[in-house]
């Protein structure tokens, strides 16, 4: 599976793409992470996206907060959200996922 997460950056700071192949793509500000963000109330471990059939799913990991349309996802919860963004401190995340 090959998923490609749109990153924009805060301040109009521009975006970025990463192409991620695998079944999960693990998000937070530790260097291990795949998607690699900075900045306030990003955790070293923050998320876990994966692909649950054609869905794209999102877990929030413990304490970590991630918004979808401006809602706050429970922690430790998967949510669908397929096309939908997400926000994670100040960077805003869509999801492309390839089969």
């Amino acid at each position: 599976m090959v998923m490609t997460v749109a990153v924009a950056l805060p301040l109009g700071g521009g975006d970025w793409t990463v192409r991620v192949i695998g079944a999960e793509v693990t998000i937070g500000s530790a260097e291990d992470q795949q998607i690699r963000l900075e900045g306030p109330g990003i955790a070293p471990r923050h998320a876990v996206l994966s692909r649950m059939g054609h869905h794209t799913v999102l877990l929030p990991l413990a304490g970590a907060e991630v918004l979808v349309g401006g809602e706050p996802l429970a922690s430790e919860t998967p949510a669908i959200i397929d096309w939908r963004p997400f926000t994670i401190g100040m960077h805003e995340l869509r999801v492309n996922a390839e089969d």
